[in-house]
């Protein structure tokens, strides 16, 4: 591999402090290094006009790596996996393994971790990360002891066993697997077999008859020119003396790493026929990876997907945005079934207000996009989130953004 290594640049040359770099300060430009020595000062702790522009002209070469310039599949490809399928991360981008140490008191350097992949410095989604979203699906009624539950817990138990049913369901139109309808213990069971290892009588299985997560990996960036990495920022403007003046306080811009929007990730996977010796049910292998492909799209992967996050979708255009046919810039009417998880064409109205429109069944409507609202005008994908009295749509949440 004749590409670097991101991780190695993000947690390493980032801070070199033998090379110099040509950087501009103050209109004018100078050789400059980076240095800790800012950190042996005893009151003000903070980088030099010098070192901040280093760091920013440094920070700027993840934004410039093209993602096939790295050619992932060569090196990410697993010949044991008989099961995958490839998601698109949706606006704003995915992050992972944000709880990393990372950054100094700079505005220009990155204030939290990312994971990279050691060998090729490429940003995954580790097997482990994967098998954990997945597993967060189900019910886990197994690893609890049953006595020592109260009625309440137990009531939340029987809305995560008919949560897990309706992913079922939606696997089951989505990809017309036809999953039957599964009982408690049979999820139970199920969940068991896939990350426990163990058969309905909680025998241990075989390793070579288990189910195995391989890492997710960045197979093709869709973005215009098949950039992958951006920066990001969040502003949070917190007044720890006085805490009730927080909302008028200054935000303090804390930059952080994330793979872009439009890059499609692979996952993969070694997965076993389940069956249920006693009366025969039970999950094929193809099955179950249409289960887990409507669990990642539904719960997301990484860091931060209660704002947006970490978000994926399926059946993205393989051609870069911004090559070939120009999509089309009429609105397509919606007149399927009111139900959560469908997905329809709409135009940003207002983005202050966070308003999208839409025509469903013949009427044109005002929709609310609670997070994540693009600039107006923008064509996008939505999806229901929320359906509420007399069955009209609550809310909706971005799928994919038309550029």
């Amino acid at each position: 591999m004749t590409t670097p290594n991101l991780g190695w640049l993000y947690y390493h040359d980032l801070y070199n402090d033998q090379r110099e770099e040509k950087v501009e300060i103050d209109g004018k430009p100078q050789m400059a290094k980076f240095s800790f020595d800012f950190l042996k000062k005893e009151k003000e702790r903070k980088p030099s006009k010098e070192q901040d522009a280093v760091l920013k002209k440094r920070s700027q070469q993840f934004f410039d790596k093209k993602l096939s310039e790295y050619k992932p599949a060569n090196y990410f490809k697993c010949k044991e996996a008989t099961n995958e399928f490839n998601l698109t991360t949706t606006y704003p981008g995915l992050l992972c393994g944000v709880g990393y140490n990372h950054g100094i008191s700079s505005e220009s350097d990155f204030k939290v971790g990312f994971y990279f992949d050691h060998t090729t410095g490429l940003p995954i989604i580790p097997g482990s990360s994967v098998k954990g979203v997945l597993r967060s699906a189900f019910p886990g009624y197994i690893r609890k002891v049953e006595e020592k539950l109260s009625k309440e817990e137990k009531e939340e138990f029987g809305k995560r066993y008919d949560f897990f049913r309706w992913l079922v369901e939606e696997a089951n139109k989505k990809e017309e697997t036809n999953i039957g309808k599964l009982s408690n213990k049979e999820i139970d069971t199920l969940e068991a077999f896939i990350f426990e290892g163990q058969d309905e009588k909680g025998e241990q299985i075989s390793y070579y008859k288990r189910d195995l997560f391989f890492d997710a990996f960045p197979l093709q960036s869709l973005e215009k020119e098949g950039y992958f990495l951006k920066n990001d920022y969040i502003t949070p403007h917190i007044n720890r003396d006085k805490p009730e003046m927080s909302p008028f306080t200054s935000p303090n811009p804390i930059q952080f790493l994330k793979v872009l929007p439009q890059v499609k990730f692979q996952f993969q996977f070694k997965l076993k026929d389940f069956k249920l010796k006693d009366n025969d049910k039970g999950l094929t292998a193809k099955q179950k990876e249409s289960l887990f492909k409507e669990i990642l799209c539904f719960m997301g992967a990484g860091a931060k997907t209660n704002v947006g996050y970490g978000q994926f979708a399926e059946g993205f255009n393989d051609n870069p945005v911004g090559t070939g046919k120009p999509e089309n810039k009429e609105l397509l009417p919606y007149n399927g079934k009111i139900r959560v998880g469908e997905t329809f064409e709409a135009i940003v109205a207002d983005s202050a207000k966070r308003l999208v429109k839409a025509i469903i069944h013949g009427n044109e409507k005002l929709l609310l996009m609670p997070k994540n609202c693009p600039q107006n005008g923008t064509k996008v994908l939505v999806k229901i989130n929320t359906i509420g009295k007399n069955n009209e749509i609550a809310d909706v949440g971005l799928v994919k953004q038309f550029r």
